[in-house]
């Protein structure tokens, strides 16, 4: 009986300290353990020290989801406003032709000068009438800009343009419609007897080309057919086209 007795008294001794001992590990789990709390609909999450302390941040927390947004929707909105910029860009097209070095159609930002479009042509060539474009003028879309050589100012009856675009000279202007009088009062230049200001009065005739068709018959005698003034240099099939019906020998 007393044997029973104090195996009793050990199982109970051994169930009491196995019942602390249990405690004693559940205690120090819960103190040493890490508390996380989430509130309310912000999802803000709150994790708390072994020892109680105020929360520490969580490194994957909110402010480093919000950090995240932020830079991706600058960087979103960023691509988004530079496209908008490109996009808002207008051009327009042009043919460059004529007395330049590279002739062809080129692309430029609407509100461009024509001097942006000679840039894009390589500039003036060797034989460019230089002033008579003017280069200070807005250019249009599907514009075909042209630039003359020297040898068209005569052969043409070009004059040199003013700031605003208009033709300049007086007196080229004026000769011009002295020739479109002759031409309706059936009155023609006598190649043979016209003096330098009378010849200027025809279509592509100037200075340079007046004094070379007086030259011309001083050193040759008079002329005997109209055909023969294409003789005077710098006078082609084309200037003789213009002024056949305007001259005479006789």
């Amino acid at each position: 009986m007393k044997k029973l007795n104090n195996r009793s008294k050990c199982a109970i001794l051994m169930a009491l300290l196995g019942s602390i001992f249990m405690c004693s590990i559940l205690t120090g789990c819960g103190t040493s353990g890490l508390l996380v709390e989430t509130v309310g609909d912000d999802e803000t999450t709150e994790v708390y020290g072994a020892d109680g302390d105020e929360p520490a941040e969580s490194e994957s927390g909110t402010s480093g989801t919000s950090t995240t947004i932020e830079a991706t929707s600058e960087m979103v909105f960023g691509e988004i406003s530079d496209a908008s910029a490109t996009d808002s860009t207008n051009m327009v097209t042009v043919y460059v032709c004529g007395a330049v070095v590279n002739e062809g159609v080129y692309e430029l930002p609407e509100g461009s000068r024509v001097s942006d479009a000679l840039k894009l042509a390589g500039g003036y060539d060797d034989n460019s009438l230089h002033g008579y474009v003017n280069l200070a003028k807005k250019v249009e879309d599907g514009e075909r800009i042209y630039f003359p050589d020297y040898q068209e100012l005569e052969e043409l009856g070009l004059v040199p343009m003013t700031g605003d675009g208009s033709s300049s000279g007086g007196d080229s202007s004026s000769g011009q419609e002295g020739a479109s009088s002759n031409i309706s009062s059936n009155s023609k230049v006598n190649i043979n007897t016209a003096d330098a200001e009378t010849l200027k009065t025809l279509p592509g005739i100037g200075d340079t080309k007046a004094a070379d068709i007086i030259a011309y018959r001083e050193q040759h005698g008079a002329f005997t057919s109209i055909t023969d003034i294409q003789c005077v240099s710098g006078i082609g099939e084309s200037t003789y086209n213009r002024i056949s019906s305007l001259i005479t020998v006789d």
